[in-house]
């Protein structure tokens, strides 16, 4: 299975790792027995912020979907590291390596953690930087910034 396979890289360079999994689907994990100590499968919670606010670094590993994750803005504003996919970032205007770390392979997903928590990429300007990105773009006012724009031009290029 690519998913113990991929997590057993990181536990073999990080022994004392632990992966907890929020999601509604994922008690529908099989946890190799030899992970279990390291994988917590927490499952669907109501308030996400309360448990995310101790871990150092947010997973993302999206393979399908479409349109802009709110989610990971506002992880990204609340200044959290985070690795996700291109498909996890669509939509957001995130460079890989300056707001965010992208991986779109499963083997390269974990060397990217192992790389974090090895310190060879620098948290806190990844966290600086995206923060800063989340208040030129995303702050609630630059957005109806954004949509009145849209909307006059419209209405602008009718007349």
């Amino acid at each position: 299975m690519v998913f113990s396979t991929n997590i057993s890289k990181v536990i073999s360079k990080i022994p004392d790792a632990k992966l907890y999994i929020y999601s509604a689907g994922g008690g529908q994990l099989k946890i190799n027995k030899s992970l279990q100590k390291n994988v917590i499968l927490e499952g669907y919670v109501d308030n996400i912020w309360n448990e995310v606010k101790d871990k150092e670094l947010l997973l993302v590993p999206l393979r399908i979907g479409s349109g802009i994750r709110v989610k990971i803005i506002e992880m990204l504003a609340a200044g959290k590291s985070i690795i996700t996919t291109d498909i996890g970032k669509e939509g957001i205007d995130a460079i890989n390596g300056k707001h965010l770390l992208v991986s779109n392979k499963p083997d390269e997903f974990a060397d990217k953690i192992i790389s974090f928590f090895k310190n060879e990429f620098d948290n806190e300007k990844l966290c600086v930087n995206a923060r800063e990105l989340i208040r030129e773009k995303y702050t609630w006012s630059r957005i109806a910034n954004q949509f009145e724009r849209v909307y006059l031009d419209l209405i602008n290029s009718r007349n």
